[in-house]
């Protein structure tokens, strides 16, 4: 069963999304550690420390942008049941584009700074993860245990 009537569907669709951001971060930094040795001889030094400079401010903003923007969300009554989805897919956004810039400076100055920098919103994004926890702060239903699992009912016999 999918859509509005399981409450598990929209969580889901969260995992899937921050599965395939880190996937996308992951796969990029690989094609910037192959390419950017090539690219960096073609960077002019001013520019370099400019996107330096620049990544810092961008670093620092997308985790702060994630933690504040999500809170500003309004969701629609008719949609609360699945009202932390667009707050999830928000915050992993800012984070996400934050690392991203970050590995592109990274591929075009081959600064060290750069791939310091990329650890701050890498860390947003990693701790965006749609845990238990995390997705009843942004208003989500709680997950239901599997069946089989969880205290017993009133009519349950002793095993």
């Amino acid at each position: 069963m999918t859509g509005a009537g399981n409450p598990a569907a929209p969580r889901r669709t969260a995992v899937v999304v921050w599965a395939a951001m880190v996937a996308g971060l992951v796969l990029l930094l690989g094609v910037a550690a192959a390419l950017g040795p090539s690219m960096q001889a073609q960077t002019d030094p001013d520019l370099a420390e400019t996107l330096v400079a620049v990544l810092g401010l961008v670093s620092a903003g997308s985790l702060i942008a994630s933690r504040v923007v999500p809170r500003w969300v309004k969701v629609p009554a008719a949609l609360a049941d699945q009202a932390a989805l667009p707050k999830q897919l928000i915050a992993c956004a800012c984070c996400d584009a934050g690392a991203l810039f970050a590995v592109v400076v990274w591929m075009l100055t081959g600064s060290p700074l750069a791939l310091a920098l990329l650890l701050l919103p890498l860390a947003g994004l990693l701790s965006c993860w749609p845990g238990d926890a995390r997705w009843a702060a942004l208003g989500g239903a709680p997950a239901s245990p599997p069946r089989g699992f969880g205290p017993p009912g009133p009519g349950a016999r002793p095993r």
